[in-house]
C-alpha cells in the first residue's frame, strides 16, 4: 500500500455524474474511496456533452485523475463497422492507459464485456495486479461452449466478481462456476441522495394535471427487455377503471419512438400517459417526490438481459410504494416487505383493478411507503454497499500487494540481463579464455580453474569457479579474473551485481539481520565495491542494496566497476579485512584461531 493510501483504479465506460442521466455508480465509489485517503483514478467513455463536467470533476480533488476514452466520440467511417473498430480501439487504450500507471494497487472493472474491460483484463494479467469484476448488466440465459469458454478465459485471474442482482450472480455462475467469488452488490437504495428537497421538474408546471390526483411514475432507461406493451395495456385498463390516476414514463432508449407511436394508436398520450425525456440524476428526487407509487418491472424467464433495478431501488429510496410488474427477485423483495403492489402479468384489466384498489387505499400506501423507507435504510443502503466494494478492494491489495509483485518482476529482470551479459561475455570473448586457460595450465602446471565453496541464495552453498590464487591476482588488476565466475552467473550460482561472496563458514555468524542478504544471489561486484572499510559497513551496504536492488541501481555499479578496472582502481572483495569467521571467533573468546 502507498503511504498515503492505495492507488484504486475504476474502469466504466458508463461513467456518469450526477448531473447526467442514468445511475451513476461508480460516481458515488469514487467519492468515499477518496474520503478514505485513497488515490482514485477513473478510466471512463463519455458522451461528449459530458466532456467538461468530467474534467471539472477531475480538478476537484489532487488524488481524483480522469482519463477520457475520446475516440469513442468520433463518427464511424461509412460503410465500416463501427462496433468491433471502437471495441479494439478501447480495448488498446485501457491495456496502454492500464499499463502506463505505476503504483497502482486494484482495479475494479465495471462492464467488463466492453472494449475498455477487455483491454483493462489483459493489462491486470499481464502487470498481476488485483481486478474485480463489476457485472452490472447480465446477457444471454443460454450460451454454447465455445462462448463460455471464451468468457472464462477472458475473465481468468480475477479476485472477485461483484453481481448487480440475484439474477446476474446466477448467470455469471453458470459460465465461471465455482472459479470465482461471486458477491451480489446491488445498484443500492441512495437515501442520502433521496432526502433532498429538490423542486419538481418544469414538466409538472405545464401539466397542472398531474399535480390533482394519483400519480404513477417510471423512471429509467426505455430498453426493449423491459415489457411495456403490459404496462401500455394496464394504462389503457386504468383509463375505465380510474381515469383519475396518471401515469408519466421518464426515460430515453431505443423503443421510445415504438411506444409513443402504440400509446397514440391507443388513445392514451395527453390522455392518462405522459412520456418525458430523461432527467438528470440529480432531478429524480423531485420528479419521485411527486409520485404516489413508482413502478418497477420485474425479471422474466424470456428477458435476454437479466434487470439490474435502479429504478426500483431509487423508489425505495423516495420512500414511494413499488408497483411490480412481473416476477423474480423484485417481486419478492416487495412481496416480503411489504412495501407495495405486485401486479399480475398478462391480463392489464385484471393488473388495472389490483393497481386502482391499492392506490385507493390511503393508509395502505402509507404503510406501503414506510416499509419502502425502512428496507432503503436496511441491507440494500447505498452507502452500506458501497462500503462493503471499499472493504473488498481493500482486501484485494492486501491479500496481493503491489511491493511483492514488483520486486518478483524486477528479479526476474535481473536474471533476464545476468543470462544475457554473461552468454555474451563467454561465447564473444571465447578465444581470450581459452587462451588465458591454456597459458594458466602451462604457468601453473595444473588445471588453472579452481572451486570455493561460498553461500548463496537463500543459504545454499555453491562452488564459486576462479582462476587458481597465482593466475587470479594476476588477472584480477585488468578484470579477466571474473572469467571462470560468468559460469557460475549463467547456471544462476551468481548474478553481475548482488552482495559480496562469503565462504560457507560465515553464515554460521550471521545475525539474523544480516541473513537478509541472502535474500539475493551474490554478484560479480558488489554496492560496497568502492571501499574495503569493516564487516560492519560492508554487511550495511549488502543489506540496502537488497532492500533498494533496482536495474538502473546494477547498471550505475556494473558501470563503476568498469571504470574503476579501467583506471586501476579495483579492489579484491576482501582486502585488507581478516578472515570474517576469524573476527567473529576471536569476538567469541577463541583463542586457537
Amino acid at each position: 500500500m502507498s503511504p498515503g493510501g492505495l492507488h484504486i483504479l475504476i474502469v466504466d465506460p458508463l461513467f456518469r455524474l450526477p448531473s447526467a442521466a442514468g445511475p451513476s455508480r461508480s460516481h458515488d465509489l469514487a467519492l468515499p474511496l477518496l474520503r478514505a485517503g485513497h488515490r482514485v483514478t477513473i478510466l471512463a467513455a463519455a458522451l461528449a456533452a459530458h466532456r467538461d463536467d468530467l474534467m471539472a470533476l477531475a480538478k476537484s480533488d489532487p488524488r481524483l485523475d480522469i482519463r477520457v476514452f475520446d475516440d469513442a466520440l468520433a463518427p464511424a467511417r461509412f460503410g465500416s463497422p463501427a462496433g468491433p473498430q471502437r471495441f479494439d480501439r478501447g480495448a488498446r487504450f485501457a491495456a496502454r492507459e492500464v499499463g502506463a500507471i505505476v503504483d497502482l494497487d486494484v482495479v475494479l472493472i465495471a462492464h467488463p464485456s466492453s472494449g475498455l474491460g477487455h483491454g483493462a483484463m489483459a493489462a491486470c494479467r499481464r502487470r498481476e495486479t488485483p481486478f474485480i469484476l463489476d457485472e452490472r448488466i447480465g446477457g444471454p440465459g443460454a450460451a454454447g461452449l465455445w462462448a463460455v469458454f471464451r468468457f472464462r478465459r477472458r475473465r481468468r485471474g480475477a479476485f472477485a466478481a461483484l453481481a448487480a442482482s440475484p439474477d446476474i450472480r446466477g448467470w455469471l455462475a453458470a459460465r465461471l462456476g465455482e472459479r470465482l467469488p461471486i458477491v451480489i452488490s446491488p445498484a443500492g437504495a441512495d437515501t442520502e441522495f433521496f432526502s433532498k428537497a429538490m423542486p419538481r421538474p418544469a414538466f409538472f408546471a405545464t401539466h397542472p394535471r398531474l399535480t390533482h390526483g394519483p400519480l404513477v411514475v417510471f423512471a429509467g432507461s426505455l430498453s426493449p427487455n423491459r415489457p411495456f406493451g403490459r404496462l401500455l395495456a394496464i394504462v389503457a385498463a386504468m383509463r375505465r377503471e380510474a381515469p383519475e390516476v396518471s401515469f408519466v414514463i421518464c426515460g430515453d432508449g431505443p423503443i421510445r419512438l415504438d411506444l409513443n407511436l402504440h400509446a397514440a394508436r391507443l388513445d392514451l398520450l395527453e390522455r392518462n400517459l405522459w412520456f418525458t425525456p430523461a432527467l438528470p440524476r440529480q432531478a429524480l428526487p423531485g420528479l419521485l417526490a411527486a409520485a404516489t407509487v413508482v413502478l418497477a418491472f420485474g425479471t422474466e424467464p424470456e428477458t435476454p438481459l437479466s434487470e439490474p433495478g435502479h429504478h426500483l431501488y431509487d423508489g425505495l429510496a423516495a420512500g414511494k410504494p413499488i408497483a411490480v410488474l412481473g416476477g423474480g427477485w423484485q417481486r419478492d423483495l416487495i412481496e416480503a416487505r411489504q412495501a407495495g403492489v405486485v401486479l399480475p402479468v398478462g391480463d392489464g384489466a385484471a393488473a388495472a383493478r389490483e393497481l386502482t384498489d391499492f392506490l385507493r387505499d390511503g393508509d395502505l400506501i402509507r404503510r406501503a411507503g414506510e416499509q419502502a423507507a425502512a428496507l432503503a435504510r436496511g441491507r440494500i443502503n447505498t452507502q452500506r454497499i458501497l462500503g462493503d466494494v471499499r472493504g473488498l478492494l481493500e482486501r484485494a491489495a492486501a491479500e496481493q500487494p503491489r511491493a511483492p509483485v514488483v520486486r518478483r518482476k524486477l528479479l526476474a529482470h535481473k536474471r533476464s540481463l545476468d543470462i544475457a551479459v554473461a552468454t555474451v561475455l563467454l561465447v564473444g570473448l571465447s578465444p581470450l579464455w581459452l587462451g588465458l586457460l591454456i597459458a594458466g595450465g602451462l604457468m601453473s602446471r595444473r588445471w588453472p580453474i579452481e572451486g570455493i565453496e561460498c553461500i548463496g541464495l537463500k543459504g545454499r552453498p555453491f562452488r564459486r569457479w576462479r582462476f587458481v590464487a597465482t593466475i587470479n591476482d594476476a588477472l584480477g588488476r585488468f578484470g579477466l579474473d571474473i572469467g571462470p565466475a560468468l559460469i557460475n552467473v549463467l547456471s544462476g550460482s551468481m548474478s553481475l551485481v548482488g552482495p559480496d561472496t562469503h565462504p560457507s563458514s560465515y553464515v554460521q555468524f550471521y545475525s539474523a539481520q544480516q541473513q537478509r542478504r541472502l535474500d539475493l544471489r551474490p554478484g560479480l561486484t558488489a554496492h560496497g565495491a568502492t571501499r574495503a572499510a569493516d564487516w560492519d559497513s560492508r554487511f550495511a551496504d549488502d543489506l540496502w542494496y537488497v532492500e533498494h536492488v533496482t536495474t538502473r541501481l546494477d547498471m550505475r555499479l556494473i558501470g563503476g566497476a568498469i571504470w574503476r578496472t579501467i583506471t586501476g582502481r579495483r579492489r579484491q572483495p576482501d582486502a585488507g579485512l581478516a578472515a570474517y569467521d576469524e573476527v567473529m571467533a576471536r569476538s567469541q573468546g577463541a583463542e586457537d584461531v
